[in-house]
Formats: C-alpha cells, structure tokens, sequence
C-alpha cells in the first residue's frame, strides 16, 4: 500500500490570518473526513513570524526531523527565503522541493500538493487522486491556459525527476514560473474548475475544484 503524504507552503503574519487560511485547510482536509486519503498532512512554513495556536499542529522546527513524523505537522525554516517579484518566489521553491526530502525521509511514495486555497470538490475526483499510483499528475488551470500547481500528485516513480528539476538550485529559478516549467508527466483537462477566485464570487455548482479561493466564501465537499 502507498503511503501518502499531503502536503501545503505556508507563510503567515498574523494568527487571524492562520486560523483564517491554514486553519481552514486543516479543517478540509485533516479533520478525518476530507476527500483526501493521507497518512501525515505538513504545512513546509517559508519562516513565518508567528506559529499557530492550533492543538492538532505539532511544529517542528528547521533541522529537528523527529524519528517520526507527527500525524499532522508544521516545519518551519529560520530564515524567510519569501517573494520579491511575480516570478521570483524562492520561499514557495524551497518548501515545495522539500516536499521531496520529506517523502524519502520517512519512507512516502506518493506526494500530494494542494495549496491552502486550493480545494478538492467532487468525490470522482477525490476517488481519481487517491487512486493514482504513477505518474506526476497536474490539473488544468484554463485561466491561464497552463498546468494548474495548486493541486498535484507525485508518486515516487517520478521522484527522480523532481530531483533533477531542483539538482541547478532555487537561484536558477528565479524569473521562471512553475507552471511553466515543472515537467509534469500527466496534465488532465477533464476536470472542471478553475481559479476562481480571481475573477468570481462563488464556486460553481459542478465544479470538480476550485483554486485561490479567498477566505469567507463556503467550500463544500460533494459526496455524490
């Protein structure tokens, strides 16, 4: 059996905005009945200045690996790499290509990447990513007419292609945006949804999932 570990980045100023964002992709996602099949959820934190209050959140910090990992955990690095550009984000790289690290670690063969303002709507395309098994697996962002980073699966067949990808340093990235230049193997375009959240209100009703959903608006996991 695979053994999954969901993964989110984190970076966060304040604990209204905490509970507001990560608090609510932990009550999605990790709260025992979300869509996603997992064995460990990690928030890789960009040094956040403030940790969460959050009793289900165990904080571990930068080079403290525990021998195992915590059902549900925070690792937060010292120093904050952040963003200083559109396309120039080496924060977002360094937590997401740790991801990797993480999955050799303590022994994960399936990575999956949902962002905290990312969300898993419909139960086929739950049942769809709990069942992949192969590949490195993007949704479709029709937005921008490119594969959608927020929600992806990589399984350790693939694992030596994201090492690749990191082997020339975060620096080389800078300017390139990961959409564009992550070598998924899998793109799916089956799936509706969007990021709505930068141009509508709501969520519509038969969407598969939803990207940059701001916080306030309802989100709700369709069992049918």
């Amino acid at each position: 059996m695979m053994r999954t570990l969901l993964f989110c980045t984190s970076w966060c100023d304040s604990l209204p905005g905490w509970r507001e964002l990560y608090g609510r992709w932990l009550d999605y996602y990790a709260s025992g009945r979300g869509p996603i099949a997992f064995d460990h959820a990690l928030l890789i934190d960009d040094a956040s200045p403030v940790l969460p209050d959050d009793r289900r959140v165990e904080i571990i910090r930068e080079g403290e690996w525990p021998e195992s990992l915590p059902k549900i955990g925070l690792y937060r690095f010292s120093e904050r790499l952040g963003r200083s550009a559109k396309f120039v984000y080496p924060g977002w790289w360094r937590s997401y290509f740790c991801s990797l690290d993480v999955a050799r670690r303590y022994g994960f063969s399936k990575v999956v990447h949902i962002e905290h303002d990312a969300f898993v709507l419909s139960r086929r395309l739950a049942d769809h990513i709990n069942a992949l098994n192969t590949d490195w697996t993007s949704l479709w962002c029709p937005r921008y007419i490119c594969p959608e980073t927020a929600i992806q699966v990589i399984c350790e067949d693939h694992y030596h292609e994201l090492e690749a990808f990191r082997s020339d340093g975060i620096e080389a990235l800078a300017g390139r945006a990961a959409e564009l230049e992550l070598p998924f193997s899998n793109i799916e375009t089956q799936w509706t949804g969007d990021r709505y959240g930068e141009y509508r209100q709501d969520i519509p009703a038969d969407a598969d999932y939803a990207c940059q959903v701001p916080a306030g608006v309802a989100v709700t996991f369709s069992r049918e």
